[in-house]
């Protein structure tokens, strides 16, 4: 049972197999077999993230020999430190600096991705909120769609093409509709 959890380095990743080979500086720095990545899901649903190159990982090893185990995750070391020091909050951050958070403590989802978000959904979307809502842009926003409602009192700020400045006027029930 000696060495049955192991600490090293990944070195090689096979994308399409979701398995790593793994060296252990502990151990003349061998290098393993192909060990596959403990996974959440696998069968009906279905996860995958895999560890880089150079990512220090922990490794159960198989009583069968030195060719079989399993990763079972990475950890953190001195000189890869943790995104966040928060116990309540669930943090992922990515090579670009792409940041998912949840904070438990002031119920509160946050993103910040360094590039385009991109939802596709087979059905309708409900947006419902307790608050307030707003959108900004800092180009232009556009909606395409077959016809839409907007109810409730509706305004619009726009510059005065007479005076050149902004005025509100517009207070109505407004009706979209694709002519």
């Amino acid at each position: 049972m000696e060495n049955v959890i192991r600490v090293g380095i990944v070195t090689q990743v096979y994308d399409d197999r979701a398995t790593v080979r793994v060296q252990f500086p502990d151990d003349d720095e061998e290098v393993s077999w192909e060990f596959p990545v403990l996974q959440r899901k696998t069968l009906k649903d279905k996860d995958y993230w895999l560890p880089d190159i150079g990512e220090q990982v922990v490794v159960v090893m198989l009583p069968y020999g030195q060719e079989q185990g399993f990763v079972i995750g990475a950890i953190y070391s001195e000189a890869e430190k943790p995104p966040e020091s928060s116990k309540g909050k669930k943090v992922v951050v990515f090579e670009d600096g792409t940041r998912i958070e949840y904070d438990r403590k002031n119920h509160k989802l946050f993103l910040d991705v360094k590039g385009e978000v991109e939802i596709k959904v087979s059905g309708n979307v409900n947006l419902s909120s307790e608050g307030k809502v707003s959108i900004k842009a800092l180009s232009n926003v556009e909606i395409d769609g077959g016809s839409g409602d907007l109810s409730g009192v509706v305004t619009q700020s726009c510059i005065c093409p007479f005076i050149g400045k902004p005025h509100v006027d517009f207070s109505s029930n407004v009706k979209v509709s694709k002519g």
